[in-house]
């Protein structure tokens, strides 16, 4: 699976991943039953979309080196904080997380 660009496992019963292949540039695990994502997602350097909507998470998952990503959809979850590195990804377009109890944004947003 050294090849594998798009990783598409929506609408399952997933409840935790393991290591992923460094060569995926999509990953949608929305609509599944994640609760929290142990494994390091900094470590696909060409991930670009990221979607784990309508799951169970509750904390953002670690993108803090994923210079490439520019899609994030977590919304319908139960993030409650958003943290002070994630308004640091220089890649990020567009990020979605409507649909949960945040309580903090982490830092001042600016555009």
């Amino acid at each position: 699976m050294q090849n594998l660009v798009m990783l598409d496992a929506n609408n399952n019963l997933v409840s935790s991943i393991g290591e992923l292949p460094p060569s995926l540039c999509v990953v949608d695990l929305s609509r599944n039953r994640l609760m929290n994502v142990a494994e390091d997602l900094s470590d696909l350097p060409l991930l670009t979309i990221l979607r784990m909507n309508s799951n169970r998470l509750t904390r953002m998952p670690n993108l803090q080196r994923s210079n490439a990503i520019h899609q994030v959809h977590l919304h319908t979850n139960e993030i409650s904080t958003i943290p002070d590195w994630f308004w640091h990804l220089e890649g990020l377009r567009h990020l979605n997380v409507s649909s949960n109890p945040i309580k903090s944004l982490g830092q001042t947003v600016s555009c």
